[in-house]
């Protein structure tokens, strides 16, 4: 399958990060679990799943696919927000499962997406330089094999599947990456109206296989002091770090200076407050634990 692009359509041509597109694919691997990697959070959802979810299941498998990983689906596309709430509300066409899908999203992909969403942030951002040094064609190609840029197309591995021609026009492309997917899966959806077409694609091999229950920042600064260092955030005092950790002031007091010793935390004072924040150290400390 060929899409061809037209100049304008190139330039339209981006990166998404979606909660809803992850929450659509978690509920298809419920019935094809080898469409995500081995180990990944979307292989064993089942006992996960609530009744409340399946009116949003059954829609979701009525998608014709082939076993190889292809699917042909009305993706919607997201308006550029970063909750799922946000994307719900502007797709009038999920609004007889929202609730079943709102209810998928907070038991099976809510308490993966913080990490999700950070580790796509920083695949986008690989792929954005990418394709600033090497070039649109050169690059894309590299996302999943499935993917092949010839003359001013894109071309697309369908595994047996076959759906109509596309034409582009000036829109482009949306390109969702889709956290944990096995290198055969992707998903196509054709532009409708004024809506672009989406391909969501796998990113499987960066890291995302460690083990849930290895804190990589534990392991390097104790567990205490990683969950001062979490807790920071853009800023807190003494107390309120206290209060939220359930401990004493005195205990935090310790933990702080442990880390300002390494150069992971900076303290000043804000009247009679003191005001810890992280170093630019710390903060990249904190983003490549994640």
């Amino acid at each position: 399958m060929r899409l061809v692009f037209s100049a304008a359509g190139l330039a339209a041509t981006t990166f998404i990060i979606s909660p809803l597109h992850h929450t659509l694919f978690a509920a298809l691997c419920l019935h094809h679990p080898g469409f995500a990697v081995p180990g990944s959070p979307w292989r064993d959802l089942a006992r996960r799943t609530p009744a409340s979810a399946m009116p949003f299941v059954r829609r979701v498998h009525r998608a014709p696919h082939s076993v190889s990983g292809f699917l042909w689906a009305d993706l919607p596309l997201p308006p550029g927000v970063g909750t799922l709430n946000d994307e719900l509300d502007v797709q009038p066409g999920l609004g007889d499962v929202a609730d079943a899908l709102r209810a998928f999203y907070v038991s099976c992909v809510a308490p993966e997406w913080d990490a999700i969403r950070r580790r796509l942030s920083a695949h986008v951002n690989r792929y954005s330089e990418l394709i600033c040094v090497r070039g649109f064609g050169r690059t894309l190609p590299r996302l999943t094999p499935r993917l092949s840029w010839y003359g001013c197309a894109l071309q697309i591995d369908t595994s047996g599947v076959r759906p109509s021609p596309v034409e582009l026009g000036d829109g482009g492309v949306a390109f969702s990456p889709l956290m944990c997917a096995s290198r055969c899966f992707l998903a196509l959806a054709p532009p409708r109206g004024d809506r672009r077409a989406v391909i969501a694609y796998p990113v499987s091999d960066e890291g995302t296989r460690r083990p849930a229950s290895v804190d990589a920042l534990a392991q390097v600064v104790g567990q205490a002091r990683a969950r001062v260092l979490r807790s920071i955030g853009g800023g807190s005092a003494t107390g309120e770090l206290a209060r939220s950790l359930a401990v004493s002031a005195s205990t935090v007091s310790e933990h702080v200076t442990a880390l300002r010793l390494a150069g992971l935390v900076d303290t000043h004072r804000e009247g009679r407050a003191v005001r810890h924040v992280l170093t630019s150290l710390g903060h990249e400390l904190l983003n490549c634990s994640a």
